[in-house]
């Protein structure tokens, strides 16, 4: 089958008909006693089953379901379930605030929600969805409402039932929101299936690899390759940040995709602990492991070194919500300091500032939804797009420098970039404190220090790194006032976005006034 020329009604059926042949291959996930595994064929006959609730709750195709939890065979189950009704799932952050959860289901129009937070059930039950519980794995069913509790008597979706979209949408994401409110937008499986092909080719990846799944499956690239996988023919091992390491011992997987937190955590696990060998740190993801995939945020460079020493074999990604993945470094194709070269689909050019443009053929943005409706994009295939970074380009491997919009305009109309300011404040404060600087409209740079007490000797701590990064800076970059405020940044009150990215103008709306200011 050429993903080139096939309809994403075609690529979908394709998975789900591939699935009910295959007994072969395997999805495993954590049971009372351990790892469990049901083969693929099963997989897809329990989904069946959960459309089937959606069926006798009212769902029909072109409805809208949320999913909002952590990685679980549950979400998986419900994912697949939404494809076999041809319902649109909306993937929810399981960190998301409840406020934003409560806007989903008014912008998005849901139906019906699927949530790991039981605490939610009477608060999203009054917006009139119908609300069903995602057991963690792990452990029995107990809630009386959690998927494997609702499927007795259930008349599942068979195969000769699945029912063509309404829309070539398969899921609902957003945007970051890290410079502005997240927008929603549909996304068809195409782009997606295409580039996890591309990645096949680029690692050799075949039915003997095994996928290790423990980031969300909210999040949109790691939900691209469980579906590619599936396609494939290739086991998933589905775990959690807090088991991944005991699940891999366990299931011995030879993919996996890391963020730099989790990068960041072996190497402080190892190197703090003594464990400073390359068997310690292939001991993190299983003796089989062959290749990590990384992205989604600057990760430190000491960390890629160290583990690239120690043979563990790490490949960057990059890419952006809106656009999908423009660049992967991969065995033939790896550099130093570049994220790596462009995926096929895609060209790249700089503007006159420096920002990334591209033109791609495989944009993961189907379209933006505006009064409850998404709207197909109509953006000419062979325009270049911003791509929101500032980058270089040498020979087509892309070396991302920092946001084009990470900026903060003061009255003089000068910009001052942002992060290398808060890298040079972040190591002379130390583990602990969270640095923001802000200023957008104002004569001079602030700084705010989160999750950082307001003693003496803590101001003292804060006043010194100031002056001392004001001694080794730009004139422009120099702090003039700053003020500690002993809460953490959080998702919860807007200030993080679901992947732990500082979203700035949330951080000045809420303290840009009611803090006390320190002169430096």
């Amino acid at each position: 089958m050429s993903l080139d020329t096939t309809s994403s009604n075609q690529l979908l059926h394709a998975i789900l008909s591939g699935m009910r042949r295959n007994h072969e291959n395997f999805v495993f996930f954590r049971g009372p006693n351990g790892m469990v595994r049901h083969s693929f064929a099963d997989v897809v006959a329990t989904a069946g089953a959960v459309a089937g609730v959606l069926r006798d709750v009212g769902v029909v195709p072109g409805d809208r379901v949320v999913i909002h939890g952590e990685t679980s065979y549950d979400w998986l189950l419900v994912d697949l379930a939404c494809v076999i009704l041809g319902a649109v799932s909306i993937a929810v952050y399981p960190n998301c605030p409840d406020s934003r959860i409560e806007a989903v289901l008014r912008e998005c129009q849901v139906s019906v929600v699927f949530t790991s937070e039981p605490r939610l059930f009477a608060r999203l039950s009054a917006t009139g969805s119908a609300v069903f519980y995602l057991e963690r794995d792990g452990g029995p069913a107990t809630h009386p409402r959690s998927v494997r509790n609702v499927l007795t008597g259930v008349r599942a979706v068979g195969p000769d039932e699945h029912r063509a979209f309404l829309s070539p949408v398969f899921t609902i994401v957003s945007t970051s929101g890290t410079l502005a409110e997240p927008r929603f937008f549909g996304v068809a499986p195409t782009p997606l299936l295409r580039t996890i092909e591309e990645f096949a080719r680029l690692h050799t990846i075949s039915r003997r690899d095994r996928f290790l799944v423990f980031l969300p499956l909210s999040h949109l690239p790691q939900r691209m390759i469980v579906y590619g996988m599936l396609l494939r023919g290739i086991d998933i091992a589905l775990s959690d940040p807090r088991t991944f390491i005991e699940d891999a011992m366990a299931t011995s997987p030879t993919l996996t995709v890391a963020v730099p937190r989790v990068l960041e955590f072996i190497h402080t696990k190892l190197t703090g602990g003594g464990f400073d060998s390359p068997d310690a740190c292939h001991a993190m993801f299983g003796p089989a492991m062959r290749a990590v995939f990384y992205g989604s945020a600057p990760t430190r460079r000491d960390v890629v070194d160290w583990l690239l020493r120690h043979g563990f074999d790490l490949y960057e990604v990059y890419g952006t919500t809106e656009l999908g993945i423009i660049a992967v470094s991969h065995p033939g194709g790896r550099r130093p300091g570049y994220a790596g070269p462009l995926i096929r689909f895609v060209q790249a050019s700089l503007d006159p500032q420096g920002e990334l443009l591209v033109r791609t053929e495989t944009p993961f943005l189907y379209g933006f939804m505006r009064n409850g409706r998404i709207e197909p994009d109509t953006t000419d295939p062979a325009a270049w797009r911003a791509s929101g970074d500032i980058a270089e380009l040498d020979d087509g491997y892309v070396r991302v420098l920092r946001r084009a919009k990470d900026f903060i305009s003061l009255t003089s109309g000068e910009k001052v970039f942002i992060d290398r300011m808060e890298e040079s404040l972040r190591s002379r404060l130390g583990s602990g404190a969270q640095p923001v600087v802000i200023g957008n409209g104002k004569k001079a740079i602030r700084l705010l220090v989160f999750g950082i007490g307001a003693s003496a000797v803590e101001q003292n701590q804060v006043m010194a790194a100031a002056v001392s990064h004001n001694e080794s800076c730009h004139l422009l970059e120099r702090i003039r006032h700053f003020a500690m405020i002993s809460q953490p940044l959080s998702v919860t009150d807007g200030t993080l976005t679901e992947t732990m990215k500082v979203r700035r103008h949330r951080v000045e709306e809420l303290f840009q006034t009611a803090v006390n200011w320190i002169s430096v």
